[in-house]
Order: structure tokens, then C-alpha cells, then sequence
């Protein structure tokens, strides 16, 4: 949310919120922006429907806590606008008590958090231009959420972070959210994504691993010797060169080439109901496109971004995203999805004609929700093509 950024520690340990209350979330006005996609991330059982079920029903409860950073005026007379948008905007949709706690003490939220019917971690993780920042959360947050999920079954923990973090509660607590910085509106759309008002539509933009082991380079060459801030060019490292031996095998291409399983894949993200794949067409020649049908097989309306991967082709074996579609469709609803592949992306790059070429033959492909899934699998004959560059 856009309190994504450490403000120090709060003022106040504890404050309480009644049904009574009345008060006006800050920034709860307008439009919520449309920009906002938040990922659920978890793994749950193959019935995605049960996942809605089972966190809409602990929102309908007499007691919440929420965990996390926050700046009231007085513990005493908390006022809603005093809250961030996030706690703000789920408070104002609670139907009976909300209690918070600052999470600076894992022993107070954990205590706070056993007496919950629901308790909700916010884990933060500070991000900008020009920082490398850990894999692990900063501070004692993964205490924090250890401590809370042994008190408390029932937990979420909502992520604010600008890239992937490692999660060692993952299978302790009942869902996670990755919420990025969604920015001024981001309180209401994580509010809305909790209490099942609108379906997670957020795929993931980049794979999460398991551990700093399974990276390209767990340790970035230099860094250890790298200049401080304001030291003078005598202090500065000395010029090295850096071997990507990896090439163009980064990302999601990375762990499919090493064979690796990450913790959540590139594309992944899960729904409020269930998706079915079926039915695969395939065309070549000149060019790729697929077709198959998608049916939601759940009692909501739901999102998918059913996504085509190359798996293989002459030559080579190298994965690669080949093209997504975003589709909503209502319970029960089946609809033909056509993808069709980008030229240049079944192509490689010839240094002495400098121009694109794609060589004739089979190129196999596979369809699904993330670049682990592939649900639909096939292949295509291609021509031979070049273009420029």
C-alpha cells in the first residue's frame, strides 16, 4: 500500500475499534484505480473455490487483529481516518471488533492474535533505485509472523514488497497476499480482495524462490568490495568483468533450464473460483496460434490469464513466454481463447546476416496458468522466416 515505506516505530501498542464506530477511511473516496492486482499466493487444495470460503468466513467474525505498522494520534481515541488506507479500509467492513498491535513485540500480537478469530500480518519491505535489497524481510518480521501463525491458525499475511521475499511461515499461515505498492487507492483494493468483493486477478511478474541457493548468483560479483557512498575515486574498486554465463537463461528460464522448482513460478496466482483448460488447437506455417476453450468451474465470476510458453524447437529446448490473455468469465461460463505467438519471439538472432531468423521444423508449445503449469500441450510445423532488425 502506499505505507509501504518504513516510518519508524509506532506511537501507540495497542487500540480497539468497536461495530460502533463511526469515521471515514483516509483516501477511501472515488474510484478505486484500476492498476491495482494483487496475487494470492498459497499452496491450497486443487478446489480454488474453497480458498474464498474459508477467508471471507474468518472476516465475518466478532474479534480481528491486524499486525503491523501504523501511526494513530492517542491508543486511547483512535479515529479511522488515523489509519492507513489498508487498516482503514478493512476496518470499516469489519462487522464486529478490530484490535491492532504495532507488531514491534512478537509476544503482544502473538497474544493479541490468540484471542482473534482472524489475525492479519502486514510485512513490509523497503525497496528503491540503486538498492539490492535481501531476500529475507528485514527486521524480526519473519518472528513476527511465527509467532502470530503458532498463536493463531487463522492467519494471513499480506506482503508489501517490491520484489520477491522468502516466506518460512509459508506453511503455517492460511493464505499470503502479495500486495506490491499499489499506491493511494491500494487500502481499498487489498480490503476488497479480502473480504471476496472482487476476485485476485494478480499473476506474478516474477518467479519467488525457495532460496537464495537456486539464483543465477546468490552473492553479485563486487558487491563485498563495492565503494561506499562518498568515498573518492583513489577508495573505488577496481575495474573487473562480470561473466553471464547464464545468457539470455534468466528469470523463469533459469529454472526451467536448471530444472529447479521455485517457490511460486513466474505467471502464478490464484483465484476465488476454478479453471478449466480443454479442447487445444494448434496452427503453423507462417506463423503460431493457438485455440482452446477456458471454463470457469466455480459458483463466482472469476479472472484467468491463461498464458503460451515455447517449450521447444529445432535446435534448442529453452522455455519462453509467447504471449497471455486476460479473461473474466461468470460461474459456470466457457469461451474460446485464441493466442497468438509473436513472430520475433520464435526467432534468434543471426550475427552475420543481423536480422531475426527462425529455422523450419516443430516447435512445441504448452499452455497454462503459470510457467510451471502446463495443462495443454502440443506442437506446430513452422517455415523458415527472417526479418530485420
Amino acid at each position: 500500500m502506499d505505507d509501504a515505506s518504513p516510518r519508524g516505530p509506532a506511537r501507540y501498542a495497542n487500540g480497539r475499534f468497536g461495530p460502533g464506530h463511526k469515521g471515514r477511511p483516509r483516501g477511501a473516496r472515488g474510484r478505486m484505480s484500476r492498476r491495482v492486482a494483487l496475487s494470492l499466493l498459497g499452496h491450497f487444495e486443487a478446489n480454488q473455490a474453497a480458498i474464498l470460503q474459508r477467508l471471507t468466513q474468518y472476516f465475518l467474525t466478532d474479534y480481528m487483529g491486524l499486525i503491523g505498522r501504523m501511526l494513530p494520534k492517542d491508543p486511547d481515541e483512535v479515529d479511522l481516518g488515523d489509519l492507513p488506507p489498508r487498516e482503514a479500509a478493512i476496518t470499516a467492513r469489519a462487522k464486529g471488533e478490530v484490535a491492532y498491535a504495532d507488531g514491534s513485540d512478537p509476544a503482544a500480537a502473538a497474544a493479541l492474535a490468540k484471542g482473534a478469530d482472524v489475525a492479519i500480518v502486514f510485512a513490509t519491505q523497503w525497496n528503491s533505485e540503486g538498492v539490492d535489497g535481501p531476500l529475507a524481510l528485514e527486521g524480526s518480521q519473519d518472528a513476527l509472523i511465527e509467532a502470530v501463525a503458532a498463536a493463531n491458525p487463522h492467519t494471513i499475511v499480506v506482503l508489501e514488497t517490491g520484489n520477491p521475499v522468502l516466506m518460512p511461515w509459508l506453511g503455517k499461515v492460511q493464505a499470503a497476499l502479495e500486495a506490491w505498492y499499489p499506491g493511494a487507492r491500494g487500502g481499498e483494493a487489498l480490503a476488497k480482495v479480502l473480504y471476496g468483493e472482487v476476485d485476485a486477478a494478480g499473476r506474478l511478474p516474477i518467479s519467488f524462490p525457495r532460496s537464495e541457493d537456486q539464483l543465477p548468483r546468490p552473492e553479485l560479483p563486487g558487491l563485498k568490495n563495492a565503494r561506499p557512498e562518498g568515498a573518492t575515486t583513489a577508495q573505488a574498486e577496481p575495474p573487473f568483468d562480470v561473466q553471464y554465463a547464464e545468457g539470455s537463461d534468466v528469470g523463469y528460464r533459469w529454472y526451467a533450464a536448471k530444472g529447479l522448482k521455485p517457490l511460486f513460478p513466474f505467471g502464478y496466482g490464484l483465484s476465488y473460483t476454478g479453471f478449466r483448460y480443454a479442447d487445444l488447437k494448434m496452427t503453423g506455417g507462417q506463423g503460431l496460434s493457438v485455440g482452446f476453450t477456458l471454463t470457469n468451474t466455480g459458483k463466482r465470476a472469476g479472472t484467468e490469464t491463461p498464458q503460451l510458453y515455447l517449450a521447444s524447437g529445432p535446435h534448442r529446448t529453452q522455455q519462453r513466454l509467447l504471449g497471455f490473455s486476460r479473461v473474466a468469465l461468470k460461474p459456470g461460463e466457457s469461451r474460446r481463447v485464441m493466442l497468438t505467438a509473436d513472430p520475433r519471439l520464435l526467432m534468434d538472432w543471426d550475427e552475420k546476416a543481423h536480422g531475426w531468423k527462425r529455422d523450419a521444423g516443430r516447435y512445441r508449445v504448452f499452455v497454462g496458468m503459470n510457467a510451471e503449469d502446463g495443462a495443454l500441450q502440443g506442437e506446430a510445423a513452422l517455415t523458415a522466416a527472417k526479418r530485420g532488425p
